[in-house]
């Protein structure tokens, strides 16, 4: 995940459970669920062994969340580079709602809707659902969850994302895997050398993807009409940096 913010304790209230925390029931996410509780399901899941699961990584001072070392020691335990995608599929299965801490109650709901209790059954569960998601990257599931990673990213009060922080969750959201992993890794780059944007909106980050697809991985950005484009101004700078590249480098 994208740097982790100043810690927060965790509220005690119960939360709603991930599922509507992180988006709509769908068909394709009930069955993906099951296949992936199928396929996990070596033991019966047991809420004790959840239970002492979770406290494994709990923080020291503050006994219902893990907290950014604790996480970095789930990840650890799962093979998993913080900032991966799988990671992030994670955040958004508990309905997390703060970067860097799980709530017991996050923890507690998804895992027994899941039926989860260890590290194997859940490297599976996220692997094979990250899996999914890459293949169908027009699908509802991957939708959801790119919608929740905007307000993920969001810091407490904000409206917007700050430019660092959406620069570094379009980069887990869109790994090379995905099939815009190459036009991302080109836009990042272009807000990196930019200086006016200072924050990306919401309704950028929701355009992005559709973009993308349409006229930003176009292979020659002198075709981009410029007088035409319903696009924000945003996009319509970055393709005028990529026509600017591609004159540099001819």
């Amino acid at each position: 995940m994208p740097p982790k913010r100043k810690a927060k304790t965790a509220p005690a209230t119960a939360t709603e459970p991930a599922a509507d925390a992180a988006g709509p029931v769908t068909p394709a996410r009930t069955k993906r669920a099951a296949t992936s509780r199928a396929s996990t399901r070596c033991t019966a899941f047991s809420a004790s062994v959840c239970t002492k699961w979770f406290n494994r990584y709990k923080d020291a001072d503050n006994q219902d969340q893990i907290g950014p070392e604790g996480i970095e020691k789930l990840c650890g335990d799962l093979d998993l580079d913080p900032s991966s995608f799988e990671v992030l599929v994670l955040a958004y299965t508990l309905g997390a709602k703060q970067m860097g801490y799980f709530s017991r109650t996050e923890w507690s709901i998804a895992m027994a809707r899941l039926e989860l209790d260890n590290c194997t059954k859940l490297k599976t569960y996220l692997t094979s659902t990250a899996n999914a998601m890459l293949a169908d990257p027009s699908g509802t599931d991957f939708r959801c969850l790119y919608r929740y990673a905007y307000d993920f990213s969001r810091a407490e009060g904000q409206k917007s994302v700050d430019l660092a922080s959406a620069m570094a969750m379009l980069s887990v959201v869109f790994p090379d895997a995905h099939a815009l992993g190459g036009v991302r890794a080109r836009f990042v780059e272009f807000l990196d050398h930019q200086t006016n944007a200072k924050v990306i909106t919401r309704d950028q980050w929701t355009n992005l993807p559709e973009f993308w697809a349409r006229d930003g991985a176009a292979r020659d950005p002198a075709g981009y009409d410029f007088e035409a484009s319903a696009w924000p101004s945003l996009f319509d700078d970055f393709m005028k940096w990529r026509a600017d590249q591609a004159k540099a480098q001819s």
